[in-house]
């Protein structure tokens, strides 16, 4: 399940700026950056924290020493950088940003993303319990994998008979109140799609509506035990296979140049 370099150049895309090597961040919302000398003013003002956020964040991320910090000297220092510095980015654009197309597609990006790291990270996860039986009852195990992806808490909260993968599984696949599972991504993707819809774009807009209804329902009306009897290698494989397609479609009916 490699992501292809189209692919981490659609989600940029989704998120104001396409990212890749080619592509220099001086572009990231150009368009803003016209409106701005335009109007100016307040909503000048916007778009300038919004850009100055955003180039803060790629530099960072483009600097030669981070790779070699992450590897030899302080990785939890570069780590809590690039937190800080995302939780930054989405703060300004969700207090700044007008609730238009561009906060749709930035939202649909976002949740598309959520969705397929929690079936990857769920393919780590259980693919290492195939090597090693013991992890299957250790606490820390379970304990620490849930507060890698902020799950900890709410795990307590609905299932009291302790750690047990199929209930691990039930909350990171099909609990809608967890916001990083696929369920509730998938929910939210829908949800921004939706409003996207116009006179302009029908055709486009009721093929890939349609997608994300078929993929919602594949979650929506499974459980646990359907996922373990279809195998859970071969339910995420196909989850994360529906998501992909999803986002290529997207990319390609209303990102991709004619």
């Amino acid at each position: 399940m490699e992501t292809s370099t189209e692919d981490v150049q659609f989600f940029g895309r989704l998120g104001g700026c396409p990212i890749g090597k080619k592509h220099s961040c001086s572009f990231a919302f150009y368009g803003d950056r016209q409106r701005q000398s335009q109007f100016g003013g307040e909503h000048g003002n916007e778009v300038a924290r919004k850009c100055a956020c955003l180039n803060e964040f790629y530099h960072i991320v483009r600097e030669d020493r981070l790779a070699r910090s992450l590897k030899n000297e302080d990785p939890i220092t570069v780590l809590d950088a690039l937190i800080r510095q995302g939780m930054l980015y989405y703060g300004t654009t969700e207090i700044t940003m007008a609730r238009g197309e561009g906060m749709c597609f930035m939202n649909i990006g976002r949740y598309l993303e959520r969705a397929i790291q929690s079936t990857d990270i769920l393919h780590v996860k259980f693919k290492d319990l195939s090597t090693d039986v013991e992890k299957m009852t250790d606490p820390s195990y379970w304990k620490y994998f849930l507060m890698s992806i902020s799950g900890y808490e709410l795990y307590l909260k609905n299932y009291r008979s302790g750690f047990e993968a199929k209930n691990i599984l039930d909350q990171i696949i099909f609990n809608i109140n967890f916001p990083r599972s696929v369920h509730y991504s998938v929910q939210m993707v829908q949800r921004y799609f939706e409003r996207l819809k116009n006179e302009r774009n029908m055709d486009s807009f009721e093929k890939i509506n349609f997608m994300i209804g078929k993929l919602r329902s594949n979650v929506q009306f499974s459980n646990v035990e359907m996922t373990l009897q279809e195998g859970l290698p071969v339910y995420l494989d196909r989850v994360h296979r529906e998501l992909f397609s999803v986002g290529n479609a997207l990319n390609q009916h209303y990102f991709a140049y004619s």
